[in-house]
């Protein structure tokens, strides 16, 4: 997964390289509106946020010359909001259109829980638990919306056997014009998996969107 991401960074890094040239062309030439139109980049407070994660990217946007920005998650606290978030509830969702509206991170990784929605998950599901999980999926392809609309970039990522690719939010994020999804599989970016007979690549393939 952090390769995926790593791969993600650096090819968000070099369009915004591209952008800045672009702007400076604009510039140069006294298009001023143009310019404008180049500089997706401009007015965000961060390069990068993450949402249903604890620090992940934000920690390592430093190393690629980038702003890390809020890590959104209700496992851990965040460093910049001082806080941690339960996504399944109004009051935390409308906290995090709020940050986003404010700080318009020009990337937002998403990774909403997938236990309730994965294929090894066999058993009884509780529906009030089920409900939530289908909730957070919801509001996560809202603030993916929000970042396409706006001309920015989302990463939304779920394993690629998730029951989550088959809710109708996810089916219409997937067919929307721009919106590109790709699978990879973390083993060839060093997964393991360990048991009592040792250590071995660890088969988990992966599909994002963006």
């Amino acid at each position: 997964m952090l390769a995926h991401f790593q791969q993600t960074i650096n090819r968000l890094e070099k369009n915004l390289n591209e952008l800045k040239e672009a702007q400076k062309e604009a510039l140069s030439k006294g298009r001023q509106g143009q310019a404008e139109l180049f500089s997706v980049q401009e007015g965000s407070n961060y390069d990068i946020a993450e949402l249903f994660s604890p620090v992940r990217m934000t920690a390592m946007a430093k190393e690629y010359g980038l702003k890390g920005g809020w890590s959104i998650d209700d496992r851990c606290t965040d460093p910049i909001t001082g806080r941690t978030y339960d996504l399944r509830t109004k009051k935390d969702q409308n906290e995090v259109r709020r940050l986003i509206k404010r700080d318009r991170p020009l990337v937002l990784t998403v990774s909403p829980p997938c236990t309730l929605f994965s294929i090894a998950n066999q058993g009884p599901i509780d529906p009030r638990e089920l409900a939530g999980a289908v909730e957070m999926i919801k509001f996560a392809m809202e603030m993916c919306d929000i970042q396409r609309r706006e001309g920015r970039y989302f990463v939304f990522e779920q394993p690629q056997g998730s029951r989550a690719w088959d809710l109708e939010a996810v089916k219409k994020m997937v067919m929307r014009q721009g919106v590109d999804i790709s699978t990879m599989h973390q083993c060839m970016y060093g997964l393991k998996a360990r048991d009592t007979m040792g250590e071995a690549p660890a088969y988990k393939p992966t599909m994002g969107v963006d």
